[in-house]
């Protein structure tokens, strides 16, 4: 006679699973079983991984926290505009650290190669 098999809630995996911050170990942890077990269980009842359920799951999550990021900068938010700009294009900011402390830092910023700008447009007010 082996071990008795391992039930899953599959009500509360369902709720769970879609959250970004918990990990495949911490929801094992809370359904009560092993991770493998899990990662078993799943496939058996899926037929896929955890990870890309997930990813499944999200899409949703993902698209409205989008789209609420996307309306808060076109109503001015700077620091949506930012984020938005830094991960449509690629953008990154990088300081240059120097040992002396004479010299100012530089700030550095990267475009991706398909977003470098021709040419700057005038700035109004510039001397």
């Amino acid at each position: 006679m082996g071990r008795p098999q391992t039930e899953i809630d599959w009500v509360q995996f369902e709720k769970l699973v879609w959250i970004p911050v918990l990990s495949n170990e911490h929801l094992a942890d809370i359904l009560g079983t092993s991770k493998s077990t899990l990662e078993r269980k799943t496939r058996e009842k899926y037929d896929q991984s955890i990870d890309s359920l997930r990813q499944q799951k999200q899409g949703p999550m993902r698209q409205n926290l989008f789209s609420a990021m996307w309306k808060n900068a076109m109503q001015g938010n700077v620091a949506s505009q930012i984020w938005l700009s830094k991960n449509i294009f690629h953008w990154s900011e990088k300081v240059a650290h120097s040992n002396s402390h004479t010299e100012p830092e530089k700030l550095v910023i990267q475009f991706g190669k398909e977003d470098q700008p021709k040419e700057l447009p005038p700035v109004s007010g510039a001397v």
